[in-house]
């Protein structure tokens, strides 16, 4: 009963601290959250759920710094992020749930799960992490969130992360370097902290052309749970969730309604 009045409360498209509607379904049988990109927003998952089961909720977050909270100052550190979610989240994560992430989004996904499981409350019945090299892997690349303005373009742009229509606009760039820089600051300032292994499945999906993670970094998330480990390999570069959308549905599609017969 607690289940149907929370979500008979929420409609599509509305944003409530964090969390943005994508889907509502009554009494839903799984939920579903999706964690975007770098200088994503959760606009980037509004179609996702048309090719999801029915019986998942779908939400996305929407931090600081973009989309309707673009006037909003964008956290520039892992920790004190995951901190926000894990406490703002908690009257939206009744189990069973489900996180997805991809680049930034895994990171945060990953971090806020392996919060929950040491505050010793509901954890994500399964994990997604897409375009997202493990976490204990320092990465390589030089530092991004320093570099002048132009710089900094091109590597974003390098990765496939800027839309021809988006960089011409140099009043819309102007606005969106900002959260750009504090969201490069959150990935490369981040330090892994050795800890236990999460405690649910893992699925993680990769690029066959991504320019920054391997596939064999892709292949290292099953050190990081106790449970069962999957990975894909997607035909695309680091945005390989854009051009092959549809293949990343029908994975989570599978998983998904698999997760639904078990918990019905």
């Amino acid at each position: 009963m607690q289940r149907r009045v929370v979500d008979s409360n929420r409609r599509n498209g509305v944003r409530q601290g964090s969390v943005v509607t994508l889907r509502v379904t009554p009494n839903p049988g799984l939920r579903l959250f999706f964690f975007p990109h770098a200088g994503g927003s959760a606009a980037s998952f509004r179609g996702w759920p048309a090719h999801l089961p029915m019986d998942a909720a779908c939400y996305a977050i929407q931090l600081p710094g973009r989309g309707d909270r673009l006037r909003e100052p964008p956290f520039t550190a892992l920790t004190a992020l995951v901190d926000n979610l894990a406490i703002e989240m908690q009257p939206w994560l009744q189990p069973p749930f489900v996180f997805f992430g991809h680049s930034m989004g895994a990171l945060i996904a990953f971090e806020l799960t392996r919060r929950l499981q040491a505050m010793r409350v509901p954890t994500p019945v399964h994990l997604f992490v897409s375009g997202r090299g493990t976490p204990d892997r320092r990465s390589t690349r030089r530092r991004l969130y320093d570099l002048p303005d132009e710089e900094l373009i091109e590597e974003v742009d390098r990765l496939g992360g800027l839309p021809g229509s988006v960089r011409a606009d140099a009043e819309l760039m102007h606005l969106l370097l900002p959260t750009m820089r504090a969201d490069f600051s959150v990935t490369q300032t981040y330090v892994f902290a050795p800890g236990p292994p999460l405690e649910c499945p893992i699925t993680a999906l990769g690029g066959t052309h991504d320019p920054d993670v391997a596939i064999d970094q892709i292949a290292g998330w099953r050190d990081h749970t106790t449970r069962t480990f999957t990975m894909h390999v997607i035909e695309g570069d680091h945005f390989f969730v854009d051009s092959s959308m549809l293949r990343v549905c029908g994975i989570l599609f599978k998983t998904l309604s698999r997760i639904l017969q078990i918990t019905a």
